[in-house]
């Protein structure tokens, strides 16, 4: 089945315009703006239809490279090694978090609050009775 981009939100959506729940197409920005600007200036990104490269202008400084990799593994990619063609390859539709969701408040937990309350200072004065009796002993 053939995919395409929906350009106002880049969800993924089958040409028949049904949206792939849970998936995000990524574009190039949407991965350039994940690395400082420093090291954006030192790279290259390509777009294919399953996923993006990054990969360096020239080689890569070992410190740089540490970077990249860990944005990249970040974004669920990974480094492929070929030589001359060695480059970074970030998947371009990344899954997305389910939302989370909104604790329901249940009106019958006040009466039930308000028990543990009452019995919270009964446990209180209890306290402090036995306190005040420790003190008269000491005396």
């Amino acid at each position: 089945m053939a995919h395409g981009v929906c350009s106002s939100s880049h969800n993924a959506v089958d040409f028949d315009g049904v949206r792939r729940e849970g998936l995000k197409m990524s574009s190039i920005e949407d991965i350039r703006i994940k690395f400082p600007k420093e090291l954006e200036q030192v790279l290259q990104f390509e777009e294919y239809p399953e996923y993006i490269t990054v990969r360096g202008k020239n080689f890569l400084k070992t410190n740089d490279f540490r970077k990249v990799a860990a944005i990249v593994k970040g974004l669920g990619g990974e480094y492929k090694s070929l030589g001359k063609q060695s480059h970074f390859k970030v998947p371009r539709q990344t899954p997305q978090p389910p939302p989370t969701p909104k604790p329901e408040v249940n009106i019958d937990i006040i009466p039930l609050l308000l028990e543990v309350e009452r019995d919270l200072e009964k446990s209180r004065q209890a306290i402090r009775r036995a306190l005040d009796l420790i003190e008269k002993v000491k005396r």
